[in-house]
């Protein structure tokens, strides 16, 4: 979710939309015509002030990553140079723009292992280097850090503080019970979605594989709650985000294998003002 300009974001293959989230109107904001079947585009960072799409080429057979620049106002698509960075011989995988004005960027010298980052200014200049316990690929990042989840524990690397810090669950022990930080358990957890306040993620329920559980992470009280959807079924969701007011799904028109078209659904975030009703749009602000 791009919280500047207020649009959902989204990529298939090699093309880049913009979906309005009120009325699900959405266009096509670029196609990268220099994209090979074997090639990744990917989503690196919003950038945190203008609201342009950093995106990350990876090709086939090498490590580094190519970044461009996406304005979401005029489609216009710039290369962005790393020259003058000193990333130690380092491949750059992922780059991020932080509001504090930092670049940050995970950088690995062989393939397989966890990248390190490193903290430069917005000129290049070298300000720092750590070695995050956090994966880049696929984690979602909001103003505050970048956050990851292993098999059964939640973890978050902080731009700021410059430090990786286990927010929920166990490293060690899974389970399915909602508490507060280390109290929490999952088992088998999924990629997470963020916005300002909240992490969901979704993990195996206490039924087994086959039952999904919606936990969700308070950034302020490290409260993990278990969320129900009531009128969605996990299994539909082709791919979820979050805004500060709301939670967005993606799921398929008609049957998961055949249909070609998709929706786009919407739960309020906020309390509601009277009984929820049973459907997706309700069901979020049912909890609270």
């Amino acid at each position: 979710y791009n919280t500047v300009k207020g649009i959902i974001i989204a990529i298939d293959g090699k093309t880049i939309y913009s979906i309005n989230p009120l009325d699900g109107a959405h266009r096509i904001l670029y196609q990268a015509a220099d994209i090979e079947e074997s090639d990744h585009l990917f989503v690196s960072c919003i950038h945190p002030t203008t609201g342009d799409v950093v995106l990350g080429v990876e090709r086939e057979g090498r490590l580094g990553v190519e970044f461009r620049s996406l304005s979401v106002d005029t489609g216009q698509v710039v290369p962005i140079s790393l020259h003058g960075v000193d990333l130690w011989e380092y491949e750059p995988r992922r780059l991020i723009y932080t509001p504090q004005g930092e670049q940050c960027i995970f950088a690995a010298d062989e393939p397989g292992i966890l990248p390190e980052i490193g903290h430069f200014s917005s000129s290049g200049e070298y300000l720092d280097w750590k070695f995050p316990d956090v994966d880049p690929d696929h984690s979602p990042i909001n103003r505050h850090g970048i956050f990851d989840s292993d098999t059964s524990c939640i973890r978050a690397y902080f731009f700021e503080q410059r430090a990786s810090v286990v927010l929920a669950g166990s490293m060690s022990a899974q389970g399915c019970s909602d508490g507060v930080g280390s109290y929490a358990r999952f088992k088998n957890l999924r990629n997470p979605v963020v916005n300002s306040r909240y992490l969901f993620v979704r993990s195996e329920g206490s039924e087994g594989f086959w039952q999904w559980r919606l936990a969700r992470l308070d950034f302020q009280t490290l409260q993990v709650q278990s969320v129900r959807i009531i009128g969605l079924d996990h299994n539909e969701i082709i791919q979820y985000c979050a805004s500060d007011d709301d939670v967005f799904a993606i799921r398929p028109a008609g049957s998961y294998r055949d249909s070609d078209k998709i929706q786009l659904l919407r739960a309020s975030l906020r309390p509601a003002g009277e009984p929820p009703a049973p459907t997706f749009a309700k069901a979020l602000a049912s909890v609270d």
